[in-house]
């Protein structure tokens, strides 16, 4: 994780007058997700999606907000609790509170909010920030088995089957959609792998014996 590159962001987006506290910030965010029960939703999985925000930058609204969004959109991340993201941008709000723009500031909650991926976007900025936070799916076979591992060291507390019931049923809904990523840029260059990825996933799981949870 850069910090120069958070500090910056930060910096140009305080309100005048506002203390300079980037430094403190980024260091308290850095240690959220260096924890030691953080496999998969770590200091990686940011510098990764930052990476790919940088590929199509010229495509977003608010690049900005988008980027804070990246920044803290996993922050707050307790195996098997189900308000992560609430709790993120509770804090990402508690944090910029009289140091950003509150028009900014209530921005990147909601798009913090958006990647629970309960629902479909509904702008540009959006749709980016959860086809950036779902790209890993399309990545080579070997990244994509790789990260399926280290989410599942991250949840310790379940059984094999109850971890791959979870799973599989948000994966097969995420096969069920038209598209699995939602904006042009990432359907081209991820949509095809990323099938295939879960497609085979999900038949090995079969062949296991595992099957999704049904819907509640």
């Amino acid at each position: 994780m850069n910090s120069s590159r958070f500090e910056s962001l930060w910096r140009r987006n305080m309100l005048d007058g506002a203390e300079d506290n980037s430094q403190a910030v980024f260091l308290a965010v850095l240690a959220y997700y260096r924890e030691a029960h953080r496999h998969y939703h770590n200091d990686e999985h940011i510098d990764h999606c930052l990476a790919l925000l940088t590929d199509v930058e010229d495509e977003l609204v608010d690049m900005d907000a988008v980027e804070l969004a990246i920044w803290f959109h996993d922050v707050i991340y307790k195996s098997g609790a189900k308000d992560n993201e609430q709790r993120s941008a509770e804090w990402f709000l508690q944090l910029s509170e009289g140091r950003l723009h509150d028009e900014l500031r209530q921005k990147v909650a909601r798009l913090i909010l958006n990647t629970t991926h309960d629902s479909n976007p509904q702008s540009d900025d959006e749709r980016i920030l959860l086809d950036i936070d779902l790209s890993s799916f399309g990545l080579s076979w070997e990244r994509f088995q790789e990260d399926g591992d280290n989410v599942r060291r991250e949840q310790q507390h379940l059984s094999d089957q109850e971890f791959y019931r979870k799973q599989m049923r948000f994966q097969e809904s995420l096969l069920k959609r038209a598209r699995f990523y939602f904006s042009d840029y990432f359907y081209r260059r991820f949509e095809e792998k990323a099938r295939h990825n879960l497609t085979r996933h999900l038949e090995e799981l079969r062949s296991r014996g595992f099957f999704a949870e049904p819907s509640s």
